[in-house]
């Protein structure tokens, strides 16, 4: 049966030139990320199935991963992910962006679009390590933050301390203390599989809170799985992470705008993904919605500061329904919203 679901899984991806590797521990890159076939919780156990896999080229990638873990006990047992920056058990960054001193941290972001198709006990989560210094080895770990934007049968370790709200989402905080670091979650109420992430608010608002020293540093970024038991796949058809930079392509090569302007998304109606191009006259504080037809709220694409130019962004709607979508632009002195047809 184990075999029959590999095949399976990547009946797809072989008459695609998939390269894929089902070796704990093996890993394959693209561009300046790690894609980790993490079994840190196998332990004795060696009747399961677990394996990376990347379509495409090295600077384009389409990647993911699969697993089938028996239900022996209740703790974790793997994290397949991928990884951005220096994981503290590494010797050295993927990019030249992290780690950062958290100080240095204006914004962060990534953009994200997956699909899962799992069974069993697992969750979906971004996580970040911070040490004393850039170059730290675990030994230099003070803190562990996760952010889960799905789980199934599995919940935070530790008791929770705060709920938030960033960009429309509300999160529970959970707080446990471990023999050598501290760790900290936030429990996404909605299931995310796709976005673009503001990662700077959650880590202003634990150095805010006094959860995380300025001074320290933030090492790496990751995005797996915590699997307990059960199977599953997860693909990602897209993952950029922004250190300090914008997912908004400016255009600073076309004329400085002197009027506010929000033009129709293109295409439009469109299946899963449309952009929007925009301009502001001045630097100000920029808010861009998604609503529905009963007036929900259903993404949140931009919520910043922003300087004068000429904007586009895009919106991935592959996790919502097809129908009639309203785009709303606040800015200070401007207010304007157009329709959207979503068709799948």
């Amino acid at each position: 049966m184990k075999n029959y679901w590999i095949i399976l899984l990547f009946s797809y991806a072989i008459a695609q030139d998939t390269t894929f590797n089902c070796t704990g521990w093996s890993q394959l890159t693209f561009s300046e990320y790690v894609i980790e076939n993490n079994v840190w919780g196998q332990g004795n156990i060696n009747d399961f199935t677990q394996c990376i896999y990347r379509t495409g080229s090295e600077d384009n990638a389409h990647f993911g991963w699969n697993w089938n873990w028996p239900n022996v006990n209740n703790n974790v047992k793997s994290y397949p992910e991928v990884i951005y920056g220096k994981k503290p058990w590494s010797s050295s960054s993927t990019s030249q962006t992290l780690p950062i001193k958290i100080e240095n941290i204006d914004q962060m972001y990534v953009d994200y679009d997956l699909n899962i198709s799992a069974n069993g006990s697992y969750n979906l989560a971004f996580e970040f390590w911070v040490t004393t210094d850039s170059m730290s080895s675990e030994t230099g770990i003070t803190t562990e933050v996760m952010i889960w934007m799905d789980r199934n049968i599995i919940n935070p370790a530790g008791d929770m301390i705060a709920s938030v709200i960033f960009d429309g989402f509300e999160y529970k905080v959970y707080r446990a203390n471990w023999d050598s670091w501290t760790y900290i979650a936030f429990l996404s109420i909605e299931t995310q599989y796709s976005g673009t992430l503001a990662v700077h608010n959650f880590v202003h608002y634990l150095v805010d809170e006094g959860l995380l020293d300025s001074q320290e540093y933030f090492a790496d970024f990751e995005m797996g799985n915590e699997v307990i038991y059960g199977t599953g796949q997860t693909d990602i058809q897209k993952y950029d992470v922004y250190v300090n930079a914008n997912p908004l392509i400016i255009n600073t090569l076309t004329h400085i705008p002197s009027e506010y302007h929000l033009s129709s998304n293109y295409p439009n109606p469109f299946n899963a993904n449309t952009r929007i191009d925009f301009s502001i006259p001045y630097k100000q504080f920029v808010n861009i919605n998604v609503y529905d037809t009963r007036g929900n709220k259903v993404a949140t694409l931009l919520n910043d500061n922003l300087s004068k130019g000429n904007y586009n962004i895009n919106w991935t709607a592959s996790n919502h329904p097809s129908g009639l979508y309203f785009l709303r632009l606040e800015c200070e002195n401007y207010n304007k919203t157009n329709k959207m047809l979503l068709l799948k």
